[in-house]
């Protein structure tokens, strides 16, 4: 139900922003800078299945670049890092004392100005996120894929001769993940292999 809601905030946030574009894109100078980007975000997993019943997990740190390609379609590349501990679990016993949940990926967006300052851009993007445990100085990885969906508010707190600007934003993905490589036995396949979830971030921009 949680994941039926938020497709439909993001599919009518999306036709409201589209909607406003038609008012004001025309009056707005803009292109898309280059941008280094540092965020914190909570990931939300979904459903019945390993990552989401047997981890503990911290906040993320995640670091990006974003740039545009053509008009004002843009490309991104992210990589964020959770600390975390395994929870009460049956598949993976009490042997890690720790676990790690890293996501490097990349997306595509088109930047939707609402404003001189405000902009908006949905996006899509692949990514490949890895649950690494640790046990002592021993690692044992899960590797999983992603597709996911994504869309963010960026506001320009301070700009430089319309060029050099610093940014605030927040963000939202929805993700789904599949483990199609992970070894384990055919009855706990669909639980350990599949999942899904959202990630909430605040952040800065700095465009260049």
């Amino acid at each position: 139900m949680r994941n039926v809601i938020f497709c439909f905030f993001y599919m009518g946030l999306t036709s409201f922003v589209t909607a406003q574009q038609n008012q004001v894109v025309e009056n707005v100078p803009f292109s898309i800078r280059p941008e280094f980007t540092l965020e914190l975000g909570l990931p939300v997993f979904h459903g019945n299945n390993l990552l989401s019943n047997d981890y503990n997990l911290n906040p993320s740190v995640r670091m990006g670049f974003q740039t545009g390609i053509a008009e004002r379609f843009g490309l991104g590349l992210f990589f964020s890092n959770n600390g975390g501990e395994v929870g009460e679990t049956k598949i993976l016993g009490d042997f890690f004392d720790r676990v790690k949940w890293q996501v490097f990926g990349a997306h595509v967006f088109y930047a939707i100005p609402i404003s001189e300052k405000l902009i908006f851009e949905p996006g899509l993007g692949f990514a490949l996120p890895t649950m690494v445990h640790f046990d002592g100085e021993q690692k044992f990885r899960l590797n999983y894929h992603n597709f996911f969906h994504r869309s963010r508010i960026s506001y320009v707190l301070y700009q430089i001769e319309n060029r050099n600007a610093l940014r605030i934003f927040v963000s939202g993905d929805y993700n789904l993940v599949r483990g199609p490589r992970i070894n384990i036995n055919e009855d706990d396949r669909s639980y350990v292999r599949k999942g899904a979830f959202s990630n909430f971030g605040v952040g800065f921009g700095y465009s260049f």
